[in-house]
Order: C-alpha cells, then sequence, then structure tokens
C-alpha cells in the first residue's frame, strides 16, 4: 500500500527528499482513521508514533519530521531548531 508520494520537481534538486503522505496504510481509528501524523489533534499518541514509524520506514527515511501547518509569514528553520534540541 502507497503511503506516500515523491515530488519529483524537488527531487530533481538533489537538495531534498520531500513528498506529501497519504491517509491510506495507518492505524488510528474513527475520526482519525488511518494514517494520521498529526500529535496536535486528539488523536491516540501510540497509533500516531505507529503511524509516523511506519511511514518513515516505507520511505526510507532516517529521520521524519512534522510541523504543524499555520498560515502566516514566519518562517522555520528546522535545522537550527534540530541543533538547538527543539523538536
Amino acid at each position: 500500500m502507497k503511503r506516500y508520494h515523491l515530488i519529483p520537481e524537488l527531487q530533481a534538486t538533489g537538495l531534498v527528499t520531500a513528498g506529501i503522505s497519504l491517509r491510506q496504510g495507518g492505524v488510528s481509528k474513527g475520526v482519525y482513521a488511518s494514517l494520521n501524523l498529526a500529535e496536535h489533534v486528539g488523536d491516540d499518541a501510540v497509533a500516531v508514533a505507529t503511524n509516523r514509524r511506519t511511514l518513515s520506514q516505507d520511505a526510507g527515511l532516517m529521520a521524519l519530521r512534522c510541523c504543524e501547518q499555520v498560515h502566516g509569514t514566519a518562517v522555520v528553520d528546522v535545522d537550527a531548531a534540530i541543533r538547538a534540541g527543539v523538536e
């Protein structure tokens, strides 16, 4: 079962691996059913952790970084946040 879609235009740059997660193939139940990756919506924390681990393994990622989408002008430097121990 496919759980993600890579973005070829970003892959072609050679700078990043970028993709979009899909909803199929997870363990979350109810309104969060299937591959919910969000920790902030009230889903079971164990299910979210399992979904994230499954996606990471399927995509061959060493690390998965998830951000909460907001609409605004702020930019997050993920590398700096990781160096500072903020995850």
